[in-house]
């Protein structure tokens, strides 16, 4: 029966630690780790870090061009695994309808999949400027049919 179960506890193809040695490995992932306390050796490491430092803490002033400043830090928020990009999961998460129920996996997937260009499940911070767009619209429009505020449209207010 042990042996069936092999093959769930290896990790999936594209797990992100499959190929490469993680950039903050031990001792900073560099070539001969050397004298702890000596600045060379580590110093590789350390470099590496930085290209990841801007991605993983974003300034909310550093907007894209064509992306609302508002709809980039949202990006951030929600982006929670700072990969620069928004699955259905984080997307899942990030919203809620009025009576705080979450949102259904299905209505999520179908929201990524309107603003996907790459067609890879998820989407990119100009994706999610899109869809927040999109829901906005959406809202207000919403919200000049319900008149009396009800958080439903009635027949009647939907006749009008």
């Amino acid at each position: 029966g042990a042996r069936c179960l092999t093959p769930a506890l290896s990790p999936p193809q594209g797990y992100p630690g499959a190929g490469q040695p993680y950039p903050g490995g031990p001792y900073g992932g560099g070539p001969p780790p050397g004298p702890y306390g000596h600045p060379p050796p580590g110093a590789r490491g350390l470099s590496e870090g930085t290209v990841t430092a801007p991605m993983a803490s974003p300034h909310a002033g550093n907007a894209p061009p064509g992306v609302d400043p508002e709809a980039f830090s949202w990006f951030q928020t929600v982006d929670a695994d700072h990969s620069g990009f928004i699955s259905v999961k984080e997307l899942k998460q990030a919203l809620v309808n009025n009576n705080w129920s979450s949102f259904n996996d299905e209505t999520c997937l179908l929201m990524i999949n309107m603003f996907d260009k790459t067609r890879s499940g998820r989407i990119d911070v100009y994706g999610f400027s899109a869809l927040l767009r999109f829901i906005q619209q959406w809202r207000s429009l919403f919200q000049q049919h319900d008149r009396d505020h009800s958080g439903s449209i009635s027949f009647s207010e939907l006749q009008q």
